[in-house]
């Protein structure tokens, strides 16, 4: 709060860089104060590791950050390529390990959010009760009561707003991601579909011999063709049912025609 008071003033005085300088030194002090609160539970936490109270709540996260990396590693194929992600198993599963830390800093975030509402609420419901309890200490001192008034000094306030503002900066940072770094990655996302899920299939029904395809849904595919420069383009098209049959390999042999030999060496 000094350091706020501090910027504005100066800011006032000289520049409003000062302003910016102090607010953010401000919003660091807090939020390192918030975690100096912290840091007693995560090494209960720590020590409590092996117990399964406190193991369990711990897998779950993941396993929620781990969904939250897999809708965002979809949404990035979708608009990457244009095409319904669902069937790009393999692509999305890449991307997922890469939206592994993003996904935490939206579900930290998250856990923040609502640890400091939680935190803001006990305090809107603790300053009334501390109000109360010094009145009465005092009422009865009046009537003679030997009760100590202790000097209260709650800090729950000030944590709640550390939990905020580290979540407000957690949203800010993924959004700074996502607007400057994922647009880069729909080439990277094109050359993982193009290596993972596009393949020859020179037997399959209307299908070239030197193109890549990646079968959809509702009787389309997905193509992806060579030219001249070495690039590669995607286009979808719809699976032509004329075709000629091409056959898939050797012929199987029936179990007579396989047992036939056998018992020919056993009769020799």
């Amino acid at each position: 709060m000094v350091t706020s008071i501090a910027g504005y003033l100066l800011a006032y005085l000289l520049d409003d860089l000062l302003l910016n300088i102090a607010i953010t030194l401000a919003m660091a002090m807090i939020v390192g104060g918030f975690i100096m609160w912290c840091l007693p539970t995560v090494r209960w936490l720590h020590g409590a590791w092996d117990k399964p109270f406190a193991k369990t709540p711990i897998v779950l996260l993941h396993v929620f950050v781990l969904l939250v990396a897999t809708v965002l590693a979809r949404d990035l194929v979708a608009e990457a390529l244009g095409l319904p992600p669902q069937t790009f198993d393999m692509t999305s599963s890449f991307l997922v390990l890469l939206f592994y830390l993003p996904a935490w800093m939206l579900v930290a975030a998250m856990v923040l959010a609502v640890a400091g509402f939680i935190l803001t609420l006990i305090t809107l419901i603790q300053l009334p009760l501390e109000g109360a309890m010094r009145y009465l200490i005092q009422l009865i001192r009046t009537f003679g009561g030997p009760i100590p008034i202790r000097q209260t000094r709650s800090t729950v306030l000030f944590h709640s707003i550390g939990a905020l503002v580290a979540s407000i900066l957690l949203l800010k940072s993924y959004a700074y991601l996502a607007t400057n770094f994922q647009p880069r990655l729909y080439t990277l996302v094109q050359i993982i579909a193009l290596k993972s899920d596009f393949h020859l299939a020179p037997l399959y029904p209307g299908v070239k011999s030197r193109e890549h395809i990646h079968p959809l849904e509702n009787g389309f595919i997905a193509v992806a063709q060579d030219q001249s420069d070495d690039s590669v383009i995607i286009s979808v098209r719809s699976q032509e049912g004329t075709s000629e049959p091409r056959q898939i390999g050797e012929p199987i042999a029936s179990p007579k025609q396989m047992l036939v030999p056998l018992i020919e060496f056993l009769r020799n």
